[in-house]
Formats: structure tokens, sequence, C-alpha cells
């Protein structure tokens, strides 16, 4: 892990745990009742502010946020949940002391405090709004699986007090191809990084046969073969995008990228990340987060990794997609 002086950002994490209770008591009063529960889930979707953003997506289809069926009937369920919010809040400081030596230092003294929501039963894990994360208790997680899980939500949480002013501009409104070309390179960036904090302990779960219920995507992790095709697919959209498609691939875009039949983000991103680190050293991957993101793609380029050819191309003919020189352009400026 890099070292240095001490820690200027500071992450004051606090679990908020009073969905959980009220979730649990809306199942214990609907004693059985599937149409009681779903009443009484929607209620509480509807009065509780942290849902606004996606509350009519939610009421819409409650099967597909909740799992009601476990929820309302297995004996087993609130036990495991239980245990899921106890291990977490037994390791809450060990997990914020895990991301600091991966994270870049402010110029000054930083604090960002960070609610997190525990919800019993939840399918999804997403911040409605800067500060707030709604983190689900997913039925199935090992303990130690949804503790790294909420490790990498922390580094997404706090990636955005790094971003250059482009990076800013293209994460809040990518309203022209060049700007939503920079995001989606961000987006692969942040994938990246916020997997390399946790990626040492994952595998390590992974060697142990642990079923995953978060990181969906681990045994792809190191996988070759996925690899290259998520950068190939990677290059071909990058290569393609310009101002008369990106506003429907914009639309289309996470799908399209985080499919968790070949999750795109993730493999090429932790590919990166881990070369990087191996060429470089993690302190200057950790650095990368404070620049353009394209830095990152320069790096890669840089480690002479057997799989850049996927990425930019036999001959470097997709690195412009990536902000960088083609093969004939490198050899100019180095008086080839």
């Amino acid at each position: 892990m890099p070292k240095g002086g001490p820690p200027l950002l500071i992450l004051d994490v606090k679990l908020e745990n009073r969905l959980f209770v009220s979730l649990q008591s809306a199942v214990e009063a609907a004693v059985g009742d599937p149409q009681s529960l779903r009443q009484s889930l929607e209620r509480i979707v509807q009065t509780e502010d942290v849902f606004r953003s996606e509350q009519h997506l939610i009421s819409q289809d409650l099967e597909a946020w909740f799992e009601l069926g476990p929820m309302a009937s297995s004996p087993m369920f609130w036990a495991k949940q239980t245990a899921l919010r106890a291990y977490i809040e037994q390791h809450l400081d060990l997990s914020v002391a895990a991301l600091s030596p991966f994270v870049p230092q402010p110029p000054v003294v930083e604090t960002r405090t960070l609610t997190v929501y525990l919800i019993p039963g939840f399918a999804h894990c997403y911040g409605p709004t800067e500060g707030v994360q709604l983190f689900a208790l997913r039925a199935g997680a090992v303990p130690a699986e949804a503790l790294l899980f909420l490790i990498h939500v922390y580094y997404h949480e706090i990636s955005s007090l790094f971003y250059t002013e482009t990076s800013r501009r293209a994460a809040n409104d990518p309203d022209t191809a060049e700007l939503f070309r920079h995001w989606l390179l961000l987006l692969i960036q942040n994938e990246g990084l916020a997997n390399y904090v946790v990626l040492e302990s994952l595998l390590a779960l992974q060697a142990q046969g642990c079923p995953f219920a978060y990181f969906t995507y681990a045994g792809l992790v190191r996988n070759k073969e996925a690899t290259a095709k998520a950068m190939t697919f990677c290059r071909e959209i990058l290569s393609q995008l310009n101002d008369s498609n990106f506003h429907h691939l914009r639309g289309h875009i996470s799908n399209i990228l985080k499919n968790p039949r070949l999750p795109v983000i993730n493999l090429v991103g932790i590919h990166l990340a881990e070369a990087i680190a191996a060429s470089f050293g993690e302190r200057t991957l950790s650095a990368v987060a404070g620049r353009e993101p394209q830095e990152f793609f320069r790096l890669y380029s840089d480690t002479g990794d057997q799989l850049c050819q996927y990425l930019f191309g036999p001959h470097r003919e997709a690195a412009p997609a990536f902000g960088l020189l083609k093969l004939d352009q490198v050899s100019l400026g180095r008086g080839g």
C-alpha cells in the first residue's frame, strides 16, 4: 500500500438503521399477508425522503426493488439481515481505514460526511443525493463481501472531490460528444480504482469459494478472454462515438457497459488499474484520481501490457478515442 503523511481527507461514515427497523416492523405487522406487506412498503417508499429520486420506479415494481418473498416468509431472512448489519457496525472503523491508503490527499483538510442507510431485502445500492447512500443488505451475501462492497461504495462517494473542472462538467452534464467520451473514460477509471481498493480481499474470498451477491463479476476478473472481449467492445464503442450518435448512446450506455454477462466498465477498469500498479506502483495509480481520466489510459499504454492491442487496436489506431496518440504519431514525436 502507498505510504504517506497524515490523511487530510476525513471520511465520516454514519450508519442509519431507521429504515431497517421500519421495514422489519412492517413485515411483522403484515403477519404473512402479501397485500398488507405491499401496502406498508409502498407507504414507506412514498413517505421517506431518501427514496424520492426513485420513488415512482420503486412503487411501480416493488418486486424488482425488494425481496418480498423471503422478507415475508423465510424464517432465516431476518436473522441473516441482522447478522449483516451487526458485522458492518462492528467493522465500520476498519472499513473506513481500508480506504485511506488509496486516496490522493486534497491540499487542505477536507471532511466528507456519508450517511449510509442499511436496507434489508433491498436490491440496489445507490446514492440518491451527495453524502447519502442506500446500501442493500442482500440475501445470500456473506458479511465479509458486504463490507468490501461498502468500501467500494466509499470510493465512489469521495471520487468527485478530486475531479478536474472538465471531469466535473462531464459528470454533471455530458451534453457534447467530447464530454460524453470524457465521462465514459472517467467511469472506467473510477470503477478500476474503486475495485482495486478491495481487489486483494475480494480475490481471497473468491479463492475460498465465496458466493458473490454484490461483486457478481468477480469470476471474470483476471479472465484473459473476458477482459480482451471487454476491451475490444470498449474500443468499438468509443471509436464510433460522435456528435450524431452520442445522444442515443447516452440513454443506453449503462445497460451496454454494465451488462452482467460482460461488465465492460468493471473488467476494463480493474485490468488497467492492476497493470498500472504493477508497473508504476500504487502511489502512481492512486494519484490519477486527481487528473484527467486520459492519464489513466496513458499510463496503461505505457505499461506495455500484452492486452493493450485489444483496447487501442493492433496499430494504436483507436488511441485518439482515449485521448492518446496513434503509433505513427508516437514515432514522429520520438523522431522516428
